[in-house]
């Protein structure tokens, strides 16, 4: 069974994949079907990045397509620390705690670095 539904909760996906194959994309775009038992769950950090009324995206080299800044969370770490990290890791910003807002959802972003 494939499932490619979209789930609200770890729980409710979990529930449902046991003991089924997942569809999944590969960074370069290639289809793929795993066991669900072989997936991880890994919290992710994403943020936006305005500045003169532009958002930066950044060209992965894998497939050509854009993305935000960000990545997994590491075990330990605060969504604010990660998505900090993540920043200076792939795009080289240094970021303050202020200059971090938090947007509905847990989605974190960066204020204009005018």
């Amino acid at each position: 069974m494939i499932f490619k539904e979209r789930y609200t909760t770890v729980k409710d996906f979990l529930e449902t994949i046991s003991n089924s194959m997942i569809e999944c994309t590969t960074l370069y775009g290639e289809k793929k079907l795993v066991p669900a038992e072989s997936l991880l769950f890994r919290p992710s950090v994403y943020g936006f990045i305005e500045a003169n009324g532009k958002i930066l995206v950044m060209k992965m080299k894998s497939n050509g397509k854009y993305t935000l800044p960000g990545g997994g969370i590491e075990k330990g770490e605060t969504i604010l620390a990660a998505l900090k990290r993540e920043i200076k890791e792939e795009v080289g910003i240094e970021t303050t705690d202020e200059q971090i807002s938090r947007g509905e959802r847990e989605l974190l972003f960066l204020r204009s670095l005018e």
